[in-house]
């Protein structure tokens, strides 16, 4: 899959499952602060604030494992879900009717919503590119 399909694609799974306020939890160890710090550590697990796929529930597994913390910080940065994913799906929204996906004029697009929004672009390249590394087989 091109990657400019997958960024379509992905683009429409942050924004069909809108988040507020998510709370963004890491896979770091949390220590309870009332005990001393020869005590027993606890994880805490992450949960994705929204599926990351709207069809594969094998996928969204996938990324809740291993990039939970990566794709949240994109659903729930409005900079990166709200600003920089709006922005290219009105890119693929100019998209020509006969599949002409591989316009100019819509890559121009895309290079300028990146110009645009390079924080949300940021946040956004690291939770694909994490999915797009960790879990290639399931999420194609």
């Amino acid at each position: 899959m091109s990657p400019f399909a997958r960024l379509v694609i992905a683009s429409f799974f942050f924004v069909a499952c809108g988040v507020s306020s998510p709370t963004l939890m890491s896979d770091a160890t949390i220590v309870d602060a009332s005990v001393d710090s020869s005590a027993s550590v606890d994880m805490v697990a992450c949960t994705l604030v929204s599926p990351y796929s709207s069809s594969d529930p094998t996928c969204n597994g996938c990324a809740e494992q291993k990039c939970c913390v990566e794709v949240n910080g994109c659903v729930g940065n409005t900079k990166c879900n709200d600003d920089y994913v709006d922005c290219t799906i009105g890119c693929v929204l100019i998209a020509p009717p006969d599949g002409g996906i591989t316009d100019a004029g819509i890559y121009d697009c895309l290079a300028d919503c990146a110009t645009q929004y390079p924080e949300g672009k940021a946040a956004y390249d690291v939770a694909i590119g994490c999915v797009e590394k960790r879990c290639p087989d399931v999420c194609q």
